[in-house]
């Protein structure tokens, strides 16, 4: 079986070694071809600019110049596009007669187990006629990272052969079937998981020179325009789709945000879709109560419940490090954030929990305020119990009641801000300010 490697490379001179030396291994065990296109696509010189292309062709004409079987370089006065790019390898792999084809852009990095990895799986599932491959495709900067899922693998001989390539990397049979016609399958992760660097800051290793060119290129490129902008505020690129699932590696990916009551904490989490762009919330309240009951302590859900007189009484300072500790014992490839309430908390899971980020959310008080007194009006059974119930002198009653004291609240803000700022501790205005800095 021969197998042709499709290759665009522009812009890559100092990731292009790393990129290829894999393939470059393997080549004669598994009878590689390598056809490289290097040049600016077309739509980058509309926009004015500038080709930074000369060391990269210098590269691949000088230290790969016998390892490349072709390479294409447009002529400058007459640039192409991606597909039209795409189109010149076509009767260099009829030529060659290969059987199966692979796509490989320049920020597209394998292993040798990958590579070796993707070509068994292909040899036992030949039903299909091609093959898409999960991708670790990093955005915003070099920790996070969503699916990227594209066709990569093909049988080229089906079908009367590859016709051309009439959108990026989309093309058309000589029977004049559409690929997409046609059978494919998911190459699982398990298998291959290449690292993707096309939608980062500063990391990415092909393309124009900043980001929001690559941005406004595909804004004309593609009829839908491009699935990121760029938020100059913020100064970093964003999704459009906020229901994409945007992981981070897992040194990054724990956060426990600390918040005085009435910060919006039950409004933030939707247990119907306890997400956000990605990041997984888990109130602590909740989760914590559910361990501590697992653990043995019949607590249940409030521990309001249980009187502190009880043998199985336990505070929820207690309680929370139950949930604490439940939480740092996971281990998810996404962001995740526990949210609750616990300002002793603070150098408790700085000192214990080094994988673990701490932030701090306080409302302006005045809108905090407005929350209290909107809580108290609203919920009848706290507005008619805690006239008649304060004046009981049993524990429950009392823990309960001063959790709805504008003093108490407002001594609890105090405690908040001292710690802090004695841990060097951010302090952001809501939840949705916290976990944008996660995003």
């Amino acid at each position: 079986m021969k197998i042709g490697v499709q290759i665009l490379a522009y812009n890559c001179a100092e990731s292009f070694p790393s990129l290829i030396e894999p393939w470059i291994k393997l080549k004669e065990e598994f009878n590689f071809v390598f056809w490289v296109g290097s040049g600016q696509f077309k739509i980058y010189q509309d926009m004015g600019c500038e080709d930074l292309n000369q060391d990269t062709i210098n590269l691949l004409k000088t230290e790969y110049k016998d390892i490349i079987d072709y390479l294409f370089i447009p002529n400058s006065e007459n640039l192409l596009s991606d597909h039209e790019m795409r189109s010149q390898s076509i009767s260099f792999f009829e030529e060659e007669d290969v059987d199966l084809l692979w796509i490989l852009d320049a920020d597209e990095f394998y292993t040798e187990d990958e590579i070796r990895g993707v070509i068994d799986f292909v040899k036992n599932r030949q039903d299909c006629d091609y093959y898409k491959i999960n991708m670790k495709s990093y955005m915003i900067d070099n920790k996070h990272w969503f699916n990227f899922i594209p066709m990569r693998v093909i049988w080229r001989k089906r079908f009367g052969g590859i016709r051309n390539y009439y959108f990026d990397n989309h093309y058309c049979y000589n029977d004049n079937s559409e690929y997409r016609c046609h059978k494919s399958c998911d190459i699982p992760k398990e298998v291959v998981f290449p690292l993707h660097y096309s939608w980062t800051q500063y990391h990415n290793t092909t393309g124009p020179k900043n980001i929001q060119d690559k941005i406004e290129y595909q804004k004309r490129y593609y009829s839908d325009g491009c699935g990121f902008y760029y938020d100059n505020k913020e100064d970093k690129i964003v999704s459009h789709d906020s229901n994409r699932e945007v992981f981070i590696d897992a040194e990054f990916n724990k956060n426990i945000i600390l918040s005085p009551q009435f910060c919006e904490q039950p409004s933030v989490i939707d247990y119907g879709n306890p997400w956000y762009h990605g990041i997984r919330l888990f109130w602590g309240e909740y989760e914590s109560s559910k361990r501590n009951y697992i653990k043995g302590i019949m607590m249940g859900v409030d521990s309001h419940f249980v009187p502190m007189s009880h043998p199985l009484y336990r505070s929820w300072e207690d309680i929370y490090k139950v949930g604490v500790e439940w939480y740092s014992s996971q281990k998810w490839n996404f962001a995740s954030v526990l949210i609750y309430n616990s300002p002793s908390h603070i150098p408790y899971i700085l000192n214990n929990y080094k994988d673990i980020q701490v932030k701090v959310v306080i409302m302006d008080e005045i809108v905090l305020k407005d929350r209290w007194k909107e809580k108290i009006e609203r919920d009848d059974i706290l507005k008619y119990r805690l006239v008649d119930l304060l004046k009981s002198e049993s524990d429950i009653i009392r823990s309960l009641g001063i959790c709805y004291d504008w003093k108490y609240l407002c001594s609890e803000l105090d405690i908040y801000r001292n710690i802090s700022k004695e841990y060097n501790v951010l302090i952001y205005g809501s939840f949705e300010e916290a976990l944008r800095s996660i995003v």
